[in-house]
C-alpha cells in the first residue's frame, strides 16, 4: 500500500511536468514563432528530466526516513528493493534521455535563433539602406521641385475644405507683394488680395470647381501695396469623395503679368498694323480714284473748250438781248465746270504747282466742296470762312491738297462719325510767335 502511494506520487510529478511542457509549447506556437517554441520545449524537457530525477530521489528519501514511522522494517525494505530494482533504470533512462534531448534541442534552437537573428539583422540593414536611398531620392526630388517652382516664380497651395484653411508655400508673400505675416491660412485673406473687379469671378470659379471636381484654371488680378496691378494665374485639381462632396483643392499659382503685357502689346501691334493696312488700302484707292478722276477731268475739259469757244463766237454774232443773256449763263456754267475740272486735276496731282495770288477763304471753300463728296455722311463739316481774310501768294493746288489731307485724316480718327470744323480768319502775330510756330 505504501509502495503504491509512492508510485502514484511519482507519476503525478511526471504528469504535471508533461502538462506544463504541452501548455507552454501551445502558447508559444500560438505566437507563430516555431524556433522560439522549440527552444522553450527543449528547456522544459530538461526541466522534466531533472524533475523526474528529483521526484525519484524525493520518493527514495521518503521511503528511507518517513515510511519507517508507519510501516515495519520488512515492508520498508521490500519497498526500497522494488523501488530500486523496478524503477531505478526506468527513471534513469527517462531522466537522462530527457536531459540529453532537451540540451540537444536547446543547442539546436539557439543555433537557429542566432541564424535567424543574423538574417533579421541583415534584413533590417537592407531595409534601412533602402529607406535611406528612398529618403535621399525624395529629398532630391523635393529640391528639384523647389528649384523649378523658384525659377518659374510659382507657389503651391493646398485648400482643406473641411477645415476651411489654405496652406501656402513659402514664396506666397513674394507673389502677392505683401509681408509674410499678412499671409495666413484664411480663405478670406486670399480673397482680399484679389482685385475687387475679379473677386466675384474667383468665388464663382472656386465654387464651381468644388462642385464638379477635377481640373480647373483661372486668371485674375491683384493689387500690390505699391498700387501696381499684377496678373496671376492658378491651375489645380479639386478632389471629391465617393458621395460627391468636396474634400480639398490643390494647385500652383504664378505671375503672368509680363505675358499679359506682351500679349496686349502684340494685340496693339496687330491693331496698328491692321489700321496701317487699312489706311494704305484707302490711300491706294484714293490714288486710283485720283488717276481715274484725272483722266475723266482731262476728257471733260476737252469737251468744255469747244463749248466755251462757240459761246464766245455766238456772243459776237447775236444781237438779241435775251439770247445774249442765255449765252452768258451758258458761259458762266461752262467756266464753273472748268473750275471744277481744275480742282479735280489738282486733287489728282495732274497739274504742276504754280504759285500765285489767291483768296484763302475762297480756295478753302472750293477744297471743302471737293472733300464733302469723299467723306461719309456721318462726318459733318462746319465752315467758318472769313471772306475778308485777304489774299496770299501760294499754289492753289497744294493748298487744296493740304485741306483734303487734313479732313481725310480727321475723318479716319472718327470711325463712328463726328464733326470737322474748318476756320479761316485774319490773325496778327508778332515775330516771337512767328518763330515759335515755325
Amino acid at each position: 500500500m505504501i509502495w503504491e502511494s509512492t508510485a502514484i506520487m511519482t507519476w503525478i510529478d511526471v504528469a504535471i511536468s508533461g502538462f506544463a511542457i504541452v501548455a507552454i509549447a501551445m502558447a508559444v506556437r500560438a505566437r507563430r514563432d516555431v524556433r522560439a517554441a522549440g527552444a522553450v520545449r527543449s528547456v522544459w524537457i530538461v526541466i522534466f528530466g531533472l524533475t523526474v530525477i528529483g521526484g525519484f530521489y524525493f520518493v527514495d528519501l521518503w521511503v528511507m526516513h518517513v515510511m519507517p514511522r508507519y510501516a515495519s522494517p520488512r515492508e520498508t525494505m521490500e519497498t526500497m528493493e522494488r523501488l530500486h530494482l523496478d524503477w531505478n533504470w526506468i527513471v534513469s533512462l527517462v531522466a537522462v534521455g530527457s536531459i540529453f534531448f532537451g540540451l540537444f534541442g536547446m543547442v539546436r534552437s539557439e543555433t537557429g535563433l542566432l541564424a535567424r537573428l543574423r538574417d533579421t539583422d541583415a534584413e533590417l540593414r537592407e531595409g534601412m539602406e533602402k529607406r535611406a536611398s528612398i529618403e535621399a531620392a525624395l529629398a532630391a526630388a523635393q529640391a528639384r521641385l523647389a528649384g523649378a517652382l523658384r525659377a518659374a516664380r510659382m507657389v503651391t497651395f493646398d485648400y482643406d475644405v473641411s477645415e476651411g484653411t489654405i496652406e501656402w508655400s513659402e514664396r506666397a508673400p513674394e507673389l502677392f507683394g505683401v509681408e509674410p505675416h499678412k499671409i495666413d491660412s484664411s480663405v478670406q485673406t486670399y480673397l482680399d488680395l484679389i482685385h475687387p473687379d475679379d473677386a466675384k469671378m474667383m468665388r464663382h470659379t472656386i465654387v464651381s470647381a468644388l462642385k464638379r471636381g477635377g481640373a480647373y484654371a483661372v486668371e485674375h488680378r491683384t493689387i500690390l501695396p505699391s498700387g501696381e496691378t499684377r496678373w496671376l494665374a492658378a491651375r489645380g485639381w479639386a478632389y471629391v469623395d465617393d458621395e460627391g462632396r468636396a474634400t480639398k483643392m490643390t494647385g500652383v499659382g504664378w505671375d503672368i503679368t509680363d505675358h499679359r503685357r506682351a500679349l496686349e502689346a502684340k494685340e496693339d501691334a496687330e491693331r496698328r498694323s491692321a489700321e496701317a493696312d487699312r489706311r494704305l488700302s484707302q490711300q491706294q484707292r484714293l490714288e486710283s480714284l485720283g488717276t481715274l478722276s484725272g483722266g475723266i477731268a482731262h476728257d471733260f475739259n476737252n469737251l468744255l473748250t469747244p463749248i466755251i469757244g462757240h459761246v464766245e463766237l455766238l456772243k459776237d454774232e447775236i444781237r438779241n438781248p435775251d439770247q445774249i443773256e442765255s449765252l452768258v449763263q451758258i458761259q458762266i456754267a461752262a467756266e464753273r465746270a472748268r473750275g471744277l475740272v481744275q480742282q479735280i486735276l489738282a486733287f489728282s496731282g495732274h497739274v504742276e504747282p504754280a504759285a500765285g495770288t489767291l483768296n484763302v477763304a475762297e480756295c478753302v471753300g472750293q477744297a471743302l466742296d471737293l472733300v464733302r463728296a469723299t467723306l461719309p455722311s456721318t462726318i459733318d463739316i462746319h465752315r467758318v470762312l472769313d471772306e475778308s481774310s485777304g489774299a496770299v501768294a501760294a499754289d492753289p493746288t497744294q493748298l487744296t491738297q493740304v485741306i483734303v489731307n487734313l479732313c481725310t485724316n480727321s475723318a479716319h480718327a472718327m470711325p463712328k462719325g463726328g464733326s470737322i470744323e474748318v476756320r479761316v480768319a485774319h490773325v496778327d502775330i508778332d515775330a516771337e510767335a512767328a518763330e515759335g510756330s515755325s
